[in-house]
């Protein structure tokens, strides 16, 4: 029984994480794309006109764990 809710949970939470990549606005995808370039000043601009730093992409990443991922490298 255990395993099944928690199945149900893994699953939901694999959904929800896929739709929510799907949705992302036009900023928040300029944000990633601008991490993923390391260019800060498009980073500054789509955050300073709402870009979400904590969306999460279709990898389950955000902007802010990319630009960490980035700099611990």
């Amino acid at each position: 029984m255990a395993l099944a809710a928690l199945a149900l949970v893994m699953s939901t939470s694999a959904s929800s994480m896929a739709q929510q990549a799907q949705d992302l606005d036009s900023l928040t995808q300029r944000l990633f794309t601008a991490v993923r370039a390391n260019d800060i000043a498009t980073v500054r601009l789509v955050l300073t006109n709402g870009a979400d730093p904590m969306a999460i992409d279709a990898n389950g990443q955000t902007p802010a764990g990319i630009a960490i991922d980035r700099r611990v490298r």
